[in-house]
This record gives C-alpha cells, sequence and structure tokens, in this order.
C-alpha cells in the first residue's frame, strides 16, 4: 500500500471520524453503566476427584472387560460433566433450594474446570450465601444422579438374580423333596451306608455260618473217634467170657463212649441245624442287597438333581450378593468424591468490566471503520449514478 491509497483511507476515516467516535461513546457508555450499576457477584467453587473403582457389571459366565485406569477416568469426567449439564439434576437443585429461576439460568451460572483427575465446579451467586448453596446443592444433586445411574446396570442385574435365585430355591426345594420322599418309601438315610451295612450283615452272618460248619466237623469226628473207642470195648467184651471179673469195665466203658458218641453227634446235629438257619438268614440279606442295589440308579439320579440344584442356587446367590454389594458401593461410595468442599466467599468476585471495555472498545472502533467504509462507498456510488442520470 503507497502513501496515495493510505492518504485515502484516513481522508474517509477522518471524514466518518463523528460516527466512530459516537459508537465508541455510545458502546463504552453501556458497558460502564451496566457494570457499575449491576449487583456485585460472588463465587464458590467444589473441587471434585474420580475415584477408581470396580466395574459396576456383574459377571455371570465370564470375566467382565475392563478399562484402563486413564480411560475410566476421562470416561467418569465426560460423564459426570454431562450430568452437571443436565437439566433434571438442575430442576432438583431448584426444588431443594426452592429458588425463582429456570434450569437454563441455573445452568448459567455454573461453570466446570477439568484438571488431570479433578473436576472444579464453580457457583455464581448475588450473595455469598447463594453461591456456597448453590454449587454445593447442585454437585450434591448431580452426584447422587451420578451414582444412580452407575448403579442401575448393577440394579438391573441384582433384580434380574433375585428372580433367578428364587426359581433355583424353588428347584432346590423339590429336588429335596423327591429325594427325601424316596428315602422315607425305602426306609433308607443313605444308600451308601445301608449297602455297607448290608454287607457287613452277610460278612458276620457268613463267619458265623463257616464256624458252625467247622464245630459240626468236629463234633462228628469226636463223635467218630468215640464210637471206635466203644467197639474197642465191645471187641474186648466179646472175648471175655461171661463169668470174667474185668467184663463189667468193659460194659462200663463201651457204654460211655457210646454216650459220648451220642452228645457229639446231637452236638453236630445243632451245628449243621445253625448253619442252615444261618445259610437262610444270608439268603434273604443277599435278597435285600440286591433289592437295594436295584434302587441305586433312582438314588443317584435324585441325588445329582439336589447337587446340581444346590450348585445353581449357591452361583446364584454368590452373583446375586456381588451385584448387591457393587449396587451398594456404585450408590454410596460412587465414582466421584469431594475433596474440597464450597465454602463462602468473603468478597465479591473480580470484576470483568475492564476487559469488557477493552473488548468493547475495540469492537466498537473496529465497526465505526468498516461503518464509515461502508457509508463512504455507497455516498460515492449515488454520487455517480446522478451524474449518469444527468448525462
Amino acid at each position: 500500500m503507497d502513501i496515495t491509497e493510505f492518504m485515502t483511507y484516513w481522508q474517509v476515516i477522518r471524514k466518518r471520524l463523528w460516527l466512530i467516535a459516537l459508537l465508541f461513546i455510545a458502546t463504552m457508555a453501556v458497558i460502564l453503566v451496566t457494570g457499575l450499576t449491576s449487583p456485585p457477584v460472588y463465587r464458590a467453587t467444589v473441587k471434585l476427584q474420580v475415584v477408581g473403582s470396580e466395574p459396576e457389571q456383574v459377571s455371570l459366565f465370564g470375566n467382565v472387560r475392563t478399562t484402563t485406569t486413564t480411560d475410566e477416568i476421562a470416561t467418569v469426567q465426560n460423564e459426570f460433566v454431562s450430568v452437571l449439564k443436565n437439566g433434571l439434576v438442575a430442576w432438583r437443585t431448584i426444588a431443594e433450594l426452592n429458588l425463582s429461576a429456570s434450569a437454563l439460568d441455573v445452568l448459567n451460572r455454573i461453570s466446570i474446570v477439568r484438571e488431570g483427575d479433578a473436576i472444579y465446579v464453580t457457583a455464581e451467586a448475588d450473595t455469598p450465601q447463594g453461591a456456597e448453596s448453590l454449587v454445593t446443592t447442585h454437585v450434591d444433586k448431580a452426584i447422587q444422579y451420578y451414582r444412580e445411574y452407575r448403579a442401575l446396570p448393577a440394579r438391573v442385574a441384582r433384580e434380574f438374580l433375585t428372580a433367578q435365585l428364587q426359581e433355583a430355591g424353588d428347584r432346590l426345594a423339590q429336588a429335596k423333596d423327591a429325594l427325601l420322599k424316596f428315602k422315607l418309601q425305602n426306609n433308607l438315610d443313605s444308600l451308601e451306608r445301608e449297602l455297607n451295612a448290608y454287607q457287613d450283615i452277610i460278612r458276620a452272618l457268613e463267619a458265623q455260618r463257616d464256624a458252625a460248619s467247622v464245630e459240626e466237623q468236629k463234633a462228628l469226628a469226636v463223635a467218630q473217634s468215640y464210637r471206635a473207642e466203644a467197639q474197642k470195648a465191645q471187641a474186648e467184651l466179646d472175648k471175655l467170657s461171661e463169668t470174667a471179673a474185668s467184663r463189667a469195665y468193659y460194659q462200663e466203658t463201651a457204654r460211655r463212649f457210646l454216650q459220648l458218641a451220642a452228645e457229639q453227634e446231637a452236638a453236630a446235629a445243632g451245628h449243621r441245624a445253625a448253619r442252615a438257619e444261618l445259610d437262610q438268614q444270608i439268603s434273604q440279606k443277599e435278597s435285600e442287597l440286591l433289592a437295594l442295589i436295584g434302587l441305586r440308579e433312582k438314588y443317584d439320579q435324585l441325588n445329582r438333581e439336589v447337587a446340581l440344584a444346590e450348585q445353581d442356587y449357591n452361583f446364584l446367590l454368590a452373583k446375586e450378593n456381588e451385584a448387591r454389594l457393587k449396587e451398594a458401593a456404585a450408590l454410596q461410595v460412587g465414582y466421584i468424591q469431594i475433596t474440597e468442599p464450597a465454602r463462602t466467599p468473603d468478597a465479591p468476585a473480580q470484576s470483568n468490566l475492564p476487559r469488557l471495555a477493552a473488548v468493547g472498545g475495540v469492537t466498537s472502533l473496529m465497526v465505526g471503520i468498516i461503518l464509515a467504509f461502508v457509508l463512504e462507498f455507497i455516498e460515492g456510488l449515488s454520487g455517480a449514478l446522478r451524474r449518469r442520470g444527468r448525462t
């Protein structure tokens, strides 16, 4: 740009200097009057910090996919800032403080700044107490709303698990009732114990039977030996004459051995009868044992059903407790904690009047200069059209 163009521009500005000055003075007057007559503004700030927490999802069939701490902090910050700007939270604040303002008015008086994992929430009001109560109440309502939002997955999972747990409890009760009825019908407590008991009884009876058989054989052998001795005495007796003095001795000896043989044979008969009785008992117990063995399949099936029902019930119970704890943690501990509560400001916030005046002054000068060139262009265009009309 040469000196001629510069002087041309300067002449235009100089010609419309009154307009530029008027705009500047009017703008500054409005800014000064507004700034000086407006009530003082008080600001109160709450500092919050993101707290790491376990995922609120309840894993039923596998591990829940987790994110890194940095991603979690960023996610929580973004979500909580959205909650702070939520109209419903603003209406809750209005209702709590009984304010005569709209949700938009309240949100316009709230400013949010993020630094690292911290969030600073500032509220403006006409009084110190108003600023402190506004930011405190709004943050409390936002934390409550956000905790309810983050606890929603755990709450839904808990309600689902509670319903499933009730059904699992009913199935477990039915399985136990079926097993109990089976035991009562068959006079059982534990099939394994019953089988072992029957096997022990059979083994004991077999041992008694074997002992009776041995005693029978021993008695028969002794009886046979006694009869042999009696036959010897009888043979000796037959050799003697009718008048021999020793004849009475051999007669008594033969009679005594025959009596002893008869006693042993009677004892052998008793052992034989006991063995037969024991064989009958063993046969009966073996039949009862076979009947119990026939119940094993049904008994094992009922026990498996009870075990599976108990496994399902315990699994659902553990998951319901996990969901209940995660819901409680989300509602009571949450992901956001207040590290520095708001305090009542001691003095009004620093006025932004100088900054507004500077911005307004520069803006009014620029608008005035642009308007001066526009008017100069319109004036020149009008003159050219009049001259063309004359010719």
